[in-house]
């Protein structure tokens, strides 16, 4: 475990599922998802979790991804069981749509607590990549 913003806490980071998948796979992993807030409420620990610059239409059809509906999910589960949740990148975008997926996310859920940025490359500094990550950080810091 890591500790976040706050030193008397710790976060647990879990990944993403089969959100759209048709059979049983889907119901288990919101079910996983339920319990494990749950026991993260009892810890007194953060749940981190991935993939708020996501969006549906950037996944293949067959995967059976929605990272939409994915982050949606987890931002209810969270909130219900009385937990925090803190967000993260999934993959490498930092083009404007990525950060305004990801302030659209955080913005659903009232007990976001925090956001890490995975994959600081060369390409991340590049100069309209790092003006699209301060504004990110300026939005961020207004919720």
């Amino acid at each position: 475990m890591n500790s976040n913003k706050n030193k008397d806490k710790n976060f647990i980071g879990l990944s993403n599922s089969w959100s759209k998948h048709s059979n049983k796979e889907s119901d288990t992993s919101l079910s996983f998802y339920e319990k494990a807030a749950q026991m993260m409420k009892s810890l007194n620990v953060t749940f981190d979790f991935t993939c708020f610059e996501m969006k549906d239409s950037q996944q293949d059809q067959g995967a059976d991804c929605g990272p939409e509906e994915l982050v949606t999910m987890m931002l209810k589960t969270t909130k219900n069981a009385g937990v925090e949740i803190s967000s993260e990148n999934a993959i490498e975008q930092y083009h404007e749509d990525a950060f305004n997926q990801v302030i659209a996310n955080t913005r659903k859920g009232t007990h976001v607590s925090a956001y890490t940025q995975l994959r600081m490359s060369d390409q991340f500094f590049q100069d309209s990549n790092f003006k699209n990550f301060i504004r990110l950080v300026q939005e961020l810091s207004k919720n």
